[in-house]
């Protein structure tokens, strides 16, 4: 199966405007997991780097409130 994003304008091309919004959105959502995923594992990997420097806590909380909410 073609990822969501070759599908959409493949769906158009053929003339099949009606399945483009579902592609749409599943690529949206597909995007957003990824990225909230990646904020995870970057949070998790910052906070395992700095755990023994206290200075840096306070970037590590910031980070922490950066992120979107789960």
């Amino acid at each position: 199966m073609l990822c969501p994003e070759l599908r959409v304008g493949d769906t158009q091309k053929a003339g099949k405007f009606e399945e483009a919004p579902s592609l749409r959105i599943n690529f949206k959502s597909r995007r957003e997991s990824h990225a909230l995923t990646e904020d995870v594992r970057y949070y998790n990997d910052l906070k395992t780097a700095l755990a023994d420097d206290a200075n840096n806590t306070d970037a590590i909380r910031d980070v922490r409130r950066e992120m979107p909410a789960t």
